[in-house]
């Protein structure tokens, strides 16, 4: 049934899209042809955020000097965004929301660590969404080398917009390949 939601919705937006050639057909998050099982599929699930930052200690001087995406910054600061990677290790799983710097929501998903399951979303700086993408489910919920059997791979219809939020590109992936 899923797939065959999945195959109507985008034959839909493809003609929908082919039909308005000469403008571009603007949707929102709610118009998304992908399922969105951050809703449906994992409501029991806790959620968690981290930050999406490069972070360094060195020492200079004497001196201990915190830096966080190549910018000096205070350890208080730093400490801010280096006690939030530990929602990262114990994401098993979780839904997963990924801030930058300036806590901007860069993506949300299903994760299991680093392994992204089912609905995953990335937004542009200004929350535009920028992707909406389907990851391969995991049904019997055993966790156990997820990698090694075959999860943590785009499987599903996978929808890429511009900053303006209209559609740039849709693709359809089955076990992470493309497929159109």
């Amino acid at each position: 049934m899923f797939i065959f939601i999945l195959f109507f919705l985008t034959f839909f937006s493809v003609s929908v899209s082919a039909q308005k050639k000469s403008s571009a057909v603007k949707l929102t998050a709610q118009d998304s042809i992908v399922v969105d099982t951050l809703k449906y599929g994992y409501r029991n699930l806790e959620s968690k955020f981290f930050y999406s930052v490069d972070m360094s200690v060195a020492t200079e001087n004497g001196h201990i000097v915190y830096e966080v995406n190549e910018k000096v910054v205070s350890k208080h600061i730093y400490d801010k965004y280096k006690n939030q990677w530990a929602n990262m290790e114990t994401c098993k799983p979780c839904i997963l929301y990924s801030y930058d710097e300036n806590d901007r929501l860069l993506s949300k998903g299903i994760q299991y660590t680093d392994c992204i399951v089912g609905f995953y979303v990335q937004y542009y700086p200004n929350g535009h969404v920028k992707a909406m993408e389907q990851y391969k489910e995991n049904p019997d919920n055993n966790w156990a080398n997820a990698y090694k059997r075959g999860y943590c791979k785009k499987d599903g219809c996978c929808t890429y917009y511009n900053n303006d939020g209209t559609i740039a590109k849709i693709e359809i992936y089955k076990d992470g390949t493309l497929v159109n």
